[in-house]
């Protein structure tokens, strides 16, 4: 039976039922929804995409992937209005080094791909994190490994973007869970990146991507402060310390032109005027420099710590991120005395939110969809908390209400 006769089919047997049935023959009055003018229809990658214009994005790169590939045509249809500029790249490496030349020049840039195309941006991941650039990387996953399962759904790159290119240096990872944090997180992005001088990378899946929600309306407006820039008429370095030690490890940045600004920047390891060094104390000085911000950032008020939804008295947690969020609330009508701690922001990992969160739990389960349980692994890593109890799901398909009910149970 084809689905179009299926279709028929299930809209005959309503029909007759409600004939047979219904006392009324007259159909009922419906009015619309008063609240409707409130509210927004849209799927994640659009909330994205509205998330980074209002944050100040200003260049947005990309080369076509499932299931990122919607951010490019909404972003290009609202190019014009947002005043933006919109470019299809030749490919995905051309598409990241082209939107850190971008930022290097002082412009707020964002690119977004999925598995596959950010394998190879990795070099130019790197390349950000040593000149400590600016710069939003969107991940949209698909099942993999290699081309994978394009149109399908899963988590397996979590452990991946925080290990992603050569070395050590801070990225943020974000995992928002529905469309509403979709927004947040993405304008969040913007204006972090740019405060700390980092990557930052928002992981989401083909299911909070490309599916279709009704959310409140964001706001229509919005303003952004910039971090970062040294006073032209108060710089006098020459050439310009732009990787100076300071005791945030967040140096002052000048843009190409500016007076007094002038410094090198490529690569290679390098001192504080961006010279390439390989000498050891110079090496020291400029990785504890990069690192002292996670510091700072894990303190500052605007980072989004684990969201606790339920009783904090519950005996069960259910630990998990990304778009796993809402079936878990829709598990959690039904569940009883379970909870649900819930990560927007998985890496630098806040451990000790978490740690507050988990005070009182009795039994922990971490749900994720991918087969190796990766933020369990994060977790043991930065607490040395094993949690034995997992629920893990690979088939590319997102959970549903009825399954975690079910395992809980």
């Amino acid at each position: 039976m084809t689905a179009k006769d299926l279709n028929k089919k299930i809209a005959t047997y309503g029909y007759n039922y409600a004939k047979k049935n219904l006392k009324s023959k007259a159909l009922p009055k419906f009015e619309a929804d008063k609240t409707a003018n409130d509210k927004l229809y849209l799927t994640g990658n659009e909330a994205i995409s509205l998330g980074a214009i209002s944050g100040g994005m200003k260049l947005y790169v990309a080369y076509p992937m499932t299931p990122a590939t919607s951010i490019l045509h909404s972003l290009a249809a609202k190019a014009k209005k947002a005043d933006i500029a919109v470019r299809h790249a030749e490919d995905e490496i051309g598409t990241i080094n082209m939107a850190i030349g971008a930022s290097f020049a002082g412009v707020r840039s964002m690119v977004a791909t999925s598995g596959g195309g950010f394998s190879l941006m990795t070099e130019g991941l790197g390349l950000a994190g040593v000149t400590e650039t600016p710069i939003v990387i969107v991940n949209s996953m698909r099942p993999g490994p290699a081309s994978g399962m394009p149109t399908w759904s899963g988590q397996g790159d979590l452990l991946y973007m925080i290990q992603a290119s050569q070395d050590e240096f801070l990225r943020v990872v974000m995992t928002p869970g529905d469309p509403t944090e979709a927004f947040n997180l993405s304008k969040l992005a913007q204006n972090m990146a740019e405060k700390y001088q980092i990557p930052i990378i928002i992981l989401t899946d083909k299911y909070l991507s490309e599916s279709y929600f009704t959310v409140n309306k964001f706001k229509d407006l919005h303003q952004n402060k910039r971090y970062g820039f040294a006073n032209p008429n108060k710089t006098k370095d020459k050439p310009f310390k732009r990787y100076k030690d300071t005791e945030s490890g967040i140096s002052p940045r000048t843009i190409p032109g500016q007076p007094n600004g002038v410094h090198l920047c490529n690569s290679y390891e390098h001192d504080e005027f961006g010279y390439a060094t390989e000498k050891s104390n110079q090496r020291i000085n400029q990785v504890e420099k990069r690192a002292k911000k996670t510091k700072y950032l894990l303190n500052d008020p605007d980072f989004v710590t684990p969201i606790l939804y339920g009783s904090n008295k519950a005996d069960t947690t259910i630990i998990s991120w990304g778009s796993n969020k809402g079936v878990i609330l829709q598990a959690l009508k039904t569940l009883k005395s379970t909870n649900f701690i819930h990560f927007p922001i998985v890496w630098p990992f806040p451990k000790q939110s978490f740690l507050k969160l988990i005070k009182n739990s009795k039994k922990l389960i971490t749900l994720e969809c991918n087969s190796t349980g990766q933020l369990n692994k994060i977790i043991s890593q930065a607490t040395n908390l094993k949690i034995k109890n997992q629920f893990l799901k690979y088939d590319g398909r997102p959970f549903f209400p009825s399954e975690i009910i079910k395992k809980l149970s």
